[in-house]
Formats: structure tokens, C-alpha cells, sequence
């Protein structure tokens, strides 16, 4: 959950773990298929387009094992 008054948040989501940006929304849920089974991660950064925003993210990541 997102909170605060910079609103509206942007969304950035890296899901291979490469460092890669493989998306972007303007909400904050994103669907993911793996292809095989393994290990990954998505992480998703949080900003805002906010005119008065100071430029600072926040970003968690989440460790996926598909079997």
C-alpha cells in the first residue's frame, strides 16, 4: 500500500532480476507468467509525478520461486 501526498505514484517493475525496467503503470498491480519453473524476483519501485515531489523512491522486492 502506497500513502502519502504525492500523489499521483508512478509504478517501475523489474521482474527478471537483470536490472531491467519491464514495465511501467499507473497502478500498482502488475501480473506475472513464468514460462518454466525456477527462481526470480519482482521488484517494483514507487515514485511520483507530482510536480512538488522531492525525487526520492521507494522500492520492495519480492523473492518468486515457480514450480
Amino acid at each position: 500500500t502506497v500513502a502519502g501526498d504525492a500523489t499521483p505514484y508512478t509504478y517501475a517493475w523489474e521482474i527478471t532480476g537483470d536490472g531491467t525496467i519491464n514495465g511501467a503503470s499507473d497502478g500498482a498491480t502488475l501480473n506475472v507468467t513464468w514460462n518454466s519453473a525456477g527462481a526470480g524476483t519482482v521488484k517494483c519501485t514507487v515514485g511520483s509525478s507530482n510536480a512538488n515531489w522531492d525525487g526520492t523512491t521507494q522500492d520492495d522486492t519480492l523473492n518468486i520461486t515457480a514450480t
